[in-house]
C-alpha cells in the first residue's frame, strides 16, 4: 500500500524501502519511519500489516497422524479398481 496510508500510531508494519539495500523491514512511525533495529529508513514507498503470528492450533495440525488412523501393518491399503 502507498506510505501515505501507513499507520503512524506506534503499531509495527512492513516497510518497503527500494533505496536501501535492505528493501524491507518491520518497522513502526516515530515521527519518521525506523527500522526494528533501530535504523532510520529514508524513504519508504510502501508498507504492508504484519501477518498474525502462528497459533498453536496451527502448529498441532501438523504434527503426525495418530497410530490408530493408520493402516494396519501387512494390510493393502490401496484401492484396486
Amino acid at each position: 500500500m502507498p506510505i501515505e496510508t501507513a499507520p503512524k500510531d506506534g503499531r509495527r508494519i512492513q516497510l518497503f524501502c527500494p533505496s536501501r539495500k535492505q528493501r524491507v523491514c518491520c518497522g513502526k512511525w516515530r515521527g519518521k519511519f525506523i527500522c526494528q533495529n533501530g535504523r532510520l529508513i529514508w524513504q519508504p514507498t510502501h508498507w504492508q500489516p504484519l501477518p498474525n503470528p502462528p497459533s498453536l492450533l496451527a502448529s498441532s495440525s501438523s504434527a503426525k497422524p495418530d497410530a490408530d488412523s493408520l493402516p494396519a501393518s501387512g494390510t493393502n491399503s490401496t484401492v484396486q479398481s
